[in-house]
């Protein structure tokens, strides 16, 4: 008995968990994945007889729910209207089941077999209402052209769909609940607007359109009406404090106002953009008299959405115009970067800065409805620039020949505070990357222009208002008013909170799997030595992604970057270089970049010193080099077996999975002695001077000195690590009695950097363009020989027969992970 009622509970839990992560498969659109394990909870639920009474009705039809839309996600229609079939067949016998002689029901027993009808049903109609006005496409039919303030004067039902409706579903809300779902299609974007692709199927999308603004204004297949007076008339029939699927299964005709917020977005996706005006205007009236953090978040996305449709506004009517033959030619007469700017394009910056950077009652929008507007607003920013930068000799003094460059500044500032704020560099770390390093061109641009012109520095009631950009009137505000000081402040802090960003989305890309503990294309031209695999050969693992390649580009140059504004900002204020120099610490690649930066700004006042910091600055990507193979060759070495001759002692060193900024992630390399261990303990210490040795007692840092089993996941994970600090760390074994392993504590690793991998092979590339610019031909020379060995194979040795096996002769090399455009243009 107790076995039986273990079963019973442990069902709807087990299935809760299966929901919530198949929830989340979704989400993220992996729906195929979560199909599988949802149709085995169903199978589960259907074969457990205590849990097929009507108390478990609900959560069965949500699971339904679930699978069906997991088809519908999948383009798979087909299954998902026979599975709602079906499953309607199922609650149909419970109900048969629960009243064999027709005797009347309990209450809650009727809300739950109506609830799981209604969301059953819509399943069906959500396809069924389409399928049976698709037409061959051979078939010649007219193209017709609807139109919804025509549809909605006319008497219901109007047409198939209103009829379908009314025959399948009771009320107004359980109506409009169907047209919702019918129109719903998750795949899409917020801003992803257009119609279906087939005529007929849009002239049903339409209808269905059509039915959903009749019933917002309370008139529907209902015989009772419902209206309020209170509301405008084309919202008479929603009601502010009802559920939409509780009133459904009431029967009742009330629509939620969430419901309708959700139709009018629907309206703006299908572009039908009068209706859409006309109704947001009034839902955003109805809404700012409500209150809520639901009421709020609706507010700001639809206000955000009718701003987008202010300015799409302006676009098409200057297709219509030149549709129509009426433009009059002053698009191409203007001056560079106007095209595009205008003053709803200015709106909608700053309302979606200050519903992200400074939203009201903590209230912050859809985070799918931000992300799409700021790579929205990106491309046409990204595109203005690129257009004026194109048209004018120099590549950085192009924005004084901008129309309206104060504007168009102050658009890409607040873009980049909405994108840290955000944190989209999680998301799309290459976006903000471009973001951050068009912003501080044209900051570092303004600023030289205004300490060369000598603008005076700000009365101190000024600095009160302008110490603080962000906080400042948005109509007065613009970076490039700032006296040459400030601009550099604000290009130091613009760099540095981008960089910071940078950083952490290429954290969140790394596997930890030891594939990206160096950078991996640079070892490409190593080889696998490892597995003694001939040079130039794609190492073990690695991360492939075009996309995260070069965002670890992109991040070196803004390192780089980030440096020249410390150096500036240390020449023109005073500020002690020591405080940049005491944050690279041991990063000998941060250090380079910033004695090239340092060169390049001396270059023409002493050409010793450029020539001294040059050739530190190669001696310093020369061991950066050094580090990064021998780290590369002690990860591929601790994965081999171990042989017989290391049982008598130690664990090896342990395997290095990760490493970023601040965090260092290992797991146990293989031992000879493993069968004694039960368990692992890592130790770990800062490097300080010549001793490079782990004891026993070195467990300071956060996650050290923890015993895990040697069974499972086997995984240490250091926390609180110190930025570009180095780390030595070993492992201790001890077996079921507490007593250590080998008698000792195990290897010690080589000193392992705190520190996200950075690209190689741009650091080269830098280090080849100062040396060029500076006219230290040596230093060029070796650079570029490095390159080159990267980008062209050797020969084959002479008599050498040529075979699938053997590479090709000399010639560019294929070593490249993802797309190579950039460093060939750097290249060359």
């Amino acid at each position: 008995m107790p076995v039986i009622l273990i079963c019973i509970f442990c069902l709807p839990l087990g299935s809760l968990y299966i929901y919530d992560i198949c929830r989340y498969l979704m989400s993220v659109s992996r729906s195929s994945q979560a199909l599988e394990f949802l149709l085995w909870a169903c199978v589960c639920l259907e074969t457990s007889i205590p849990l097929l009474s009507p108390r478990f009705l609900a959560w069965r039809s949500t699971l339904y729910c679930a699978v069906c839309q997991c088809y519908y996600e999948a383009q798979a229609g087909v299954h998902a209207e026979v599975f709602a079939r079906r499953a309607l067949g199922k609650v149909s016998d419970l109900a048969n089941l629960e009243s064999p002689d027709d005797s009347p029901m309990s209450t809650e027993d009727q809300k739950a077999f109506k609830e799981a009808t209604i969301k059953l049903a819509i399943m069906v109609f959500k396809r069924s209402v389409y399928e049976p006005r698709r037409k061959p496409k051979s078939l010649f039919r007219p193209k017709t052209k609807n139109c919804l303030r025509d549809a909605s004067t006319m008497p219901w039902p109007r047409n198939h769909t209103e009829r379908i409706l009314v025959e399948l579903f009771e009320g107004n809300a359980a109506q409009f609940l169907a047209v919702l779902e019918a129109l719903w299609d998750s795949t899409r974007r917020p801003l992803q607007t257009g119609g279906l692709d087939e005529p007929d199927l849009m002239d049903v999308a339409m209808e269905l359109m059509a039915a959903g603004i009749s019933l917002l204004s309370g008139v529907g297949g209902s015989i009772e009406m419902h209206r309020n007076d209170d509301l405008p008339l084309c919202l008479n029939g929603i009601s502010p404090d009802r559920d939409l699927l509780h009133v459904a299964v009431a029967g009742e005709n009330p629509i939620s106002v969430d419901a309708a917020v959700k139709f009018v977005k629907l309206l703006f996706r299908y572009e039908q953009w009068d209706m859409f005006k006309s109704l947001s205007g009034s839902l955003l009236s109805v809404l700012a008299s409500l209150k809520g953090p639901e009421v709020r978040k609706a507010e700001v996305g639809l206000t955000l959405l009718s701003l987008v449709d202010d300015l799409l506004a302006v676009q098409r009517s200057k297709h219509m115009h030149k549709d129509t033959g009426t433009d009059d030619g002053s698009e191409r007469e203007r001056p560079l970067g106007v095209m595009g700017l205008t003053q709803g394009f200015m709106e909608l910056v700053e309302a979606l800065h200050s519903s992200v950077c400074e939203p009201k009652e903590g209230v912050e929008p859809d985070g799918d409805l931000v992300m799409d507007l700021i790579l929205f607003l990106w491309n046409k920013c990204k595109l203005a620039f690129q257009r004026a930068q194109v048209r004018h000799w120099h590549p950085a003094h192009y924005l004084g020949k901008m129309e309206s460059q104060d504007k168009w500044v102050k658009a890409l500032f607040l873009l980049n505070e909405v994108a840290q704020a955000f944190e989209l560099a999680a998301i799309d770390p290459v976006a903000v990357a471009e973001m951050t390093l068009r912003l501080a061109l044209v900051l570092e641009s303004s600023a030289e222009n205004a300490l060369q012109s000598g603008r005076p520095a700000v009365t101190p009631q000024e600095s009160s208002t302008e110490s603080t950009p962000v906080e400042k009137d948005s109509a007065a505000f613009s970076p490039v008013k700032f006296p040459g000081e400030q601009q550099l402040q604000l290009l130091y802090e613009v760099l540095k909170r981008g960089f910071e960003a940078i950083c952490d989305g290429i954290t969140r890309l790394l596997p930890c799997d030891g594939s990206a503990v160096c950078d991996m294309a640079f070892m490409q031209w190593l080889g696998d030595s490892a597995r003694g695999a001939p040079r130039g050969e794609e190492p073990e693992g690695g991360v492939k992604s075009p996309t995260f390649t070069l965002s670890m580009d992109l991040q070196v140059e803004l390192l780089a970057f980030l440096h020249r504004a410390a150096i500036k900002l240390a020449l023109h204020t005073g500020q002690p270089e020591s405080v940049v120099v005491e944050g690279i610490k041991k990063n000998h690649v941060s250090r380079a970049l910033f004695l090239m930066q340092k060169a390049l700004l001396q270059y023409r006042s002493s050409q010793s010193c450029t020539k001294k910091l040059l050739e530190e600055a190669l001696s310093l990507v020369e061991k950066a080099e050094a580090e990064e193979k021998r780290l590369y060759l002690s990860c591929a070495a601790g994965k081999r077996k171990p042989g017989a001759e290391e049982g008598s002692r130690g664990p090896p060193s342990p395997i290095l999975l990760s490493r970023n900024n601040h965090s260092l992630t290992f797991m146990p390399a293989p031992y000879s002695l493993e069968k004694q261990v039960c368990w692992y303990q890592i130790g770990g210490r800062e490097v300080d001077g010549i001793n490079l040795k782990v004891r026993v007692g070195d467990c300071h840092l956060l996650g050290t000195g923890v015993m895990i089993p040697a069974k499972g996941e086997r995984l240490f994970r250091i926390e609180g690590l110190e930025h570009n600090q180095k780390y030595i760390f070993a492992v201790a074994a001890y077996d079921a009695q507490g007593k250590m392993v080998g008698q000792s504590i195990g290897d010690s690793t080589k000193p392992i950097l705190a520190s996200a991998p950075l690209s190689l092979l741009m650091t080269w590339s830098h280090l080849a363009q100062a040396a060029y610019q500076t006219g230290q031909q040596a230093v060029a020379k070796r650079a570029c020989a490095q390159l080159w060995g990267h980008f062209t194979r050797p020969p084959p040795p002479e008599n050498t027969p040529l075979s699938p096996q053997t590479p090709q002769p000399e010639g560019l090399a294929q070593t490249r992970q993802g797309n190579p455009a950039h460093y060939i243009q750097l290249f060359i």
